[in-house]
């Protein structure tokens, strides 16, 4: 998942198995900055200064942090305009969701790391499998300056300043990113605390729902994944299928729990990565879009719906509609999307639940000429922060869109 780094506003719920969105809109000046979340009828603001948040959950299991939420079941069919709060400078949004998990992390201006949620794997490090109601630091990272972070289903991973890279909780497919899938460490030490993950000169870290993408300044390897391989959404050409039992003819796919560079990107820079639960979108240093993984709906943009062992470019973006550095990108569940072509916003993949697929990027109108900073996508319902506004649309059956009751 690609992260802006500064927020102060949080609103939104889900209940699982149903994908999250949780939309994050700044203001104050600098980093002196609060944690806004919408309970009930009045804010509940949390004295921090917030530097990014990563997160998804519900507020009946602690993923609503400070405050619970309340919801009405509601579709928006085109992108509607949330009501707009007191301005926000530019560069100061962000937009952030994780389709699968149940869990938040949280980051300072300090470089402080705060978990909260759901934790039978041990997803928020702090040492134990309790789930926590409020945020709270995880203490073993306090010496580290955090600057990046990615929550996956049951899994969480963080960057240091100085390029490390530590993992906490579920370890089942080798999302961690240990070498192994115990990596000499007991049970406990494995799901409850951080671990340091095997990549160097990390810059960030994006999760899937069971696997992970880091991006590197090491040349030749700008990008590494590792995790589960079943729908090829780790871009190393197979997904690793083989038959766990011959009576019962029963698939499985070998954990990869190496971090390995993408081959079939080795040449290039990879500057931009978001993931889906099943599928990656990646973009170079040339502005060029690449998709792999699961190709269900047509969430890859290849018009078709193959899924893809490695990275493959999409064809509309290798011509006229290239991206440039400020262009962001986005995977929802079962959609993908990015700006381009002057900051036009492209969406592709299953957008709603009423309509058919999109097999390919087609603009979204409704928002042409809207400067788009950031956006995020869960299952059926998508948000962007676009000038001094927040615009949501979609299916909202749990208060995603933070329009509050109705």
């Amino acid at each position: 998942m690609a992260i802006s780094r500064n927020a102060n506003t949080a609103k939104g719920r889900f209940s699982p198995p149903l994908s999250v969105l949780v939309f994050v809109l700044l203001h104050g000046k600098g980093h002196h900055q609060n944690l806004l979340a919408k309970g009930g009828a009045s804010p509940a603001v949390v004295d921090w200064r917030i530097q990014g948040i990563w997160c998804s959950g519900s507020a009946e299991e602690g993923r609503g942090g400070p405050a619970g939420f309340r919801s009405e079941s509601r579709r928006g069919y085109h992108p509607a305009r949330k009501a707009r709060g007191r301005r926000r400078r530019r560069g100061q949004g962000a937009v952030v969701l994780r389709h699968a998990a149940c869990h938040y992390v949280a980051l300072n201006s300090d470089g402080r790391c705060f978990s909260w949620g759901r934790n039978e794997k041990g997803q928020l490090g702090h040492g134990d499998t309790l789930l926590r109601n409020l945020p709270t630091v995880v203490s073993k990272l306090s010496k580290y300056n955090i600057i990046a972070a990615g929550v996956g289903r049951n899994h969480t991973v963080v960057v240091t300043d100085e390029g490390e890279s530590f993992a906490f909780g579920d370890n089942k497919h080798g999302q961690l990113g240990m070498g192994s899938l115990r990596s000499g460490f007991t049970l406990q030490e494995l799901r409850c605390q951080p671990v340091p993950s095997l990549v160097t000169k990390a810059t960030n870290a994006i999760c899937g729902a069971n696997f992970n993408v880091w991006l590197s300044s090491v040349e030749g390897s700008s990008i590494l994944t590792t995790g589960l391989p079943q729908y090829g959404q780790l871009g190393h050409g197979s997904d690793n299928e083989y038959i766990a039992n011959v009576s019962s003819v029963r698939l499985a796919y070998d954990p990869q729990p190496n971090p390995r560079a993408i081959v079939a990107l080795s040449g290039k820079t990879v500057v931009k990565v978001a993931c889906g639960t099943n599928h990656t979108v990646a973009v170079d240093s040339s502005g060029f879009v690449y998709t792999s993984g699961f190709g269900g709906y047509g969430r890859l943009g290849h018009n078709e719906q193959k899924d893809e062992w490695q990275p493959r470019p999409v064809e509309i973006f290798q011509k006229n509609n290239i991206l440039s550095p400020s262009d962001i990108i986005s995977a929802g569940s079962a959609s993908s999307a990015c700006t381009a072509s002057r900051g036009q916003l492209y969406m592709w993949g299953k957008l709603n639940n009423w309509g058919d697929e999109c097999m390919y990027p087609k603009p979204v109108r409704d928002l042409s000429g809207w400067n788009i900073r950031c956006m995020a996508s869960g299952s059926m319902h998508h948000i962007v922060c676009a000038h001094d506004s927040c615009i949501s649309w979609g299916l909202s059956e749990y208060g995603e869109f933070g329009y509050g009751p109705t």
